[in-house]
Order: C-alpha cells, then structure tokens, then sequence
C-alpha cells in the first residue's frame, strides 16, 4: 500500500478492510465523477467482477435495515456485502454505527 493509501485509511484498525478499501480504489479512477453514467457503470461493474466470489456454505446471509434502506436492496450476497456487513457488525458492537435515526 502506498504512503497515500496508508494515511487515507489510517484510522481504520483492520488490515484486510484497508487492503479492500485500497483494492477499490485502485479500480476507479479518482475522476470517475467526470466520466458518463455508462463509464461509471462499467468501473463499477469491473469493482464488482473483482471481488465477487462464492458465498461460503458457512456464511448465513440475514437482512436487516439501517435507517430507511434495506439490506437486500444496498447488498447482493456477495463477498463484497459479507465483508461490509461484517465491518458495520464490528462497527455497531462498539458503538461506533450511527443508529440511522
């Protein structure tokens, strides 16, 4: 990771969240609100095809809600949403989640 991405995500604790949060940078370019909507879709299609994997057998999936938007809405059962649900877990155990409120 290089020294800009290290202070970006300095905050966040975990290694493997910073490796991802840099990993989807690095699929977007830092213009992309310059680009049509189709380019934009087609970096975003590319992020996806990135880091979509199978779902584990191990893994259970539940919907839920924060605030006004539902899971299964914002999230597709991919790696991708495992990990971001994993982290909000993290994040609302100790606190750190705003209640959507």
């Amino acid at each position: 990771m290089s020294e800009t991405e290290t202070k970006k995500y300095e905050r966040i604790e975990d290694p493997g969240i910073r490796a991802f949060l840099a990993a989807g940078d690095a699929l977007y370019p830092a213009d992309a609100v310059n680009f049509t909507i189709s380019e934009q879709r087609a970096f975003s299609n590319r992020t996806c095809a990135h880091f979509r994997k199978p779902r584990p057998a191990s893994i259970e999936m539940k919907h839920f809600r924060f605030g006004l938007v539902p899971c299964d809405d914002a999230c597709k059962a991919t790696t991708v949403a495992v990990i971001i649900t994993a982290a909000c877990a993290s994040l609302a155990q100790r606190g750190q989640l705003p209640s959507g409120d």
